[in-house]
């Protein structure tokens, strides 16, 4: 029977770096788009119904936006008002968990605040 010292295996595998780098390159299967893509965030818009309902029953409130030459539905209470990304229903759990994360493990007070700087959801 052999014994394998567990400590010393791992790191031998740590300290080969051609066997680190066959792992590293290895796809992620647990891929998340990052949150604040501006074409995922598109794509999202287009496919939430009812953001798009909100958008045809206020289209004052919901103007369409251009970021890095791709439209986006953004939301604004007055016309004159500062404008946020209307985040679709279906990627608004990753878009907190990501600023949760980003900010720290913030309270819940800040990360809202943080969010509503530049996102909405109807």
């Amino acid at each position: 029977m052999y014994k394998i010292d567990l400590d010393s295996f791992c790191t031998s595998i740590l300290d080969d770096r051609e066997l680190t780098d066959c792992f590293l390159n290895l796809p992620d299967l647990n891929y998340q788009p990052f949150p604040l893509d501006f074409q995922h965030i598109a794509q999202g818009q287009q496919a939430d119904a009812s953001l798009l309902q909100q958008r045809m029953l206020h289209p004052l409130s919901y103007p369409s936006q251009y970021f890095n030459g791709g439209k986006m539905i953004s939301y604004c209470v007055t016309p004159t008002a500062k404008w946020q990304i209307c985040i679709p229903t279906n990627q608004l759990i990753a878009l907190v968990r990501w600023f949760h994360k980003v900010l720290g493990h913030c309270g819940i007070h800040r990360l809202c605040n943080s969010i509503a700087t530049h996102f909405s959801h109807p």
